[in-house]
């Protein structure tokens, strides 16, 4: 469960790191990915 955490906060952390221009985030890429996540976290 921790580990899945670490994985999970690691991929949010590499969205803002590769997003060139933070101000124009896709917010519905960045819930899908976060609803992704939360799936994986819970089926761990």
């Amino acid at each position: 469960m921790q580990n899945n955490l670490n994985i999970y906060i690691k991929n949010l952390w590499g969205l803002f790191k590769f997003q060139k221009n933070p101000q124009v985030f896709d917010l519905r890429i960045f819930s899908i990915l976060i609803f992704q996540n939360l799936k994986i976290i819970r089926e761990a």
